[in-house]
């Protein structure tokens, strides 16, 4: 009879310190914040397509001539396409590429199925000359229609294909052709490439030189190929006037502005002296654009060194996101069931664009991955000041001997390329790609 009632008054006591302790918020931990590293992905500075390694980058840019695809009408051959973004994804390295037809100075990108059936060309000597396509002939914009929605069957959300710039029409692909106006196809021929990449990319960023046409209603971001040049908007011109005049100065909230640093100033943009000439200021043409990436093949083909490279460094890592875990708790729901909650704030000037997937892992005390588990939420779309919360439930169904710690990470969904790292001073500190969130609390049991 006592040891029924002590029994009793033991789990009565139980109780009532459970329920004591009941619906009080279990307190955030906040978390040391460090500058993310240099070299994460889908941000920062490309070179042109090569073996580069004395600069860090995750991206590198190629030009696709369309003849190299289109071997007659809807036959495609990607497999130089398929090589080169290959080659890059060896490198641990994403794609950015654009098609193009006319390259001032080289020879034509045009399908020889087209020139041989009669398309028609206007030469010119302006940028190195060369030969400008009749847009207007039906062939032609059959075949860029075609091209597109071939592409996007074939590409749309790989991995391995960080961004895609429009191309297609005008020098460089650049979407105009200063100073031969009249050469342009009319806008209800640029209104239907500009559908065609709408509908056949949805999930790979696809940029435009400048906003025309039906483009500022459709799933574009935009890319500034004279940056920190004609950037600012101190003439009608210039990139963020562009924008703004069509209504698009919050684009960068949902598509990425990407580019490349202004030619003419790239052997001398980061020397301390500055790049002298009509040169804007960098970090200013950054924050105001909210840049994610920008080519600049200088810092590849001669990498910086002393002064430069830290100021080379410093612009590299202000472009583009900066994700900080700040805090993070943990909550027992069940013996076998832990809630874990993050509070993420970006301290960049853009949001991370795509959905990849974050992922939960234990580790004991040797630093080996005992579970390893996708967290069921993304970091896309937080702006820059800005701070989200997330929640994921973590099964544990073995009590762990010893303490474990809590690490939390972004894979890469292309096997080959990093993760994306935190701007956290545990980020890498146990376990490589992972940032160590802390121990986690032990089981009370239930």
């Amino acid at each position: 009879m006592l040891l029924a009632l002590a029994v009793l008054l033991a789990a009565a006591l139980w109780y009532a310190l459970r329920q004591r302790g009941a619906g009080k918020p279990v307190a955030w931990i906040a978390l040391d914040y460090a500058p993310a590293p240099p070299g994460n992905p889908l941000k920062g500075f490309l070179p042109f397509f090569g073996n580069y390694a004395d600069f860090p980058h995750s991206m590198e840019y190629f030009n696709l001539p369309l003849a190299e695809v289109s071997k007659g009408q809807n036959n495609f051959d990607f497999s130089s396409l398929e090589r080169r973004i290959g080659e890059i994804a060896s490198r641990g390295h994403q794609s950015v590429f654009r098609p193009v037809l006319d390259t001032p100075g080289e020879a034509t990108g045009v399908p020889a199925w087209l020139i041989e059936g009669g398309l028609k060309f206007t030469d010119y000597s302006e940028h190195g000359g060369g030969r400008s396509p009749d847009y207007g002939n039906p062939r032609l914009i059959a075949a860029l229609e075609g091209f597109i929605r071939e592409l996007g069957a074939r590409y749309d959300g790989d991995p391995r294909v960080g961004c895609l710039e429009a191309g297609l029409i005008g020098f460089w692909g650049e979407w105009h052709t200063w100073p031969h106006d009249k050469l342009m196809p009319s806008l209800p021929v640029r209104n239907r490439i500009s559908q065609a990449y709408h509908q056949a990319l949805r999930r790979t960023p696809v940029l435009l030189r400048t906003p025309q046409g039906d483009s500022p209603g459709l799933n574009f971001g935009y890319h500034d190929d004279m940056f920190s040049l004609n950037t600012l908007p101190t003439q009608p011109w210039h990139f963020l006037a562009a924008l703004g005049n069509a209504g698009l100065g919050e684009v960068w909230t949902r598509r990425p502005i990407g580019g490349e640093v202004a030619p003419s100033l790239q052997a001398r943009r980061f020397e301390p002296s500055g790049p002298g000439g009509e040169a804007e200021d960098f970090l200013a043409a950054v924050r105001q654009s909210h840049a994610t990436w920008l080519i600049c093949h200088g810092l590849f083909a001669k990498p910086p060194q002393g002064p430069a490279r830290a100021l080379a460094l410093e612009a590299e890592c202000a472009l583009g996101y900066e994700l900080h875990v700040a805090a993070w708790r943990a909550e027992w729901k069940s013996a076998e069931q832990v809630e874990v909650c993050f509070r993420v704030e970006n301290r960049g000037v853009a949001p991370f664009y795509l959905p990849w997937k974050a992922e939960l892992a234990l580790a004991g005390r040797d630093r080996a991955l005992r579970t390893s588990v996708q967290a069921g939420f993304t970091l896309d779309g937080i702006l820059p000041g800005a701070a989200r919360e997330f929640a994921t439930t973590l099964e544990v169904r073995e009590a762990p001997s010893a303490p474990q710690s809590l690490l939390l990470r972004v894979p890469n969904p292309m096997p080959s390329g990093p993760p994306l790292r935190f701007a956290n001073a545990a980020q890498d500190r146990d376990v490589p790609g992972w940032l160590t969130l802390g121990e986690l609390p032990v089981s009370p049991g239930f």
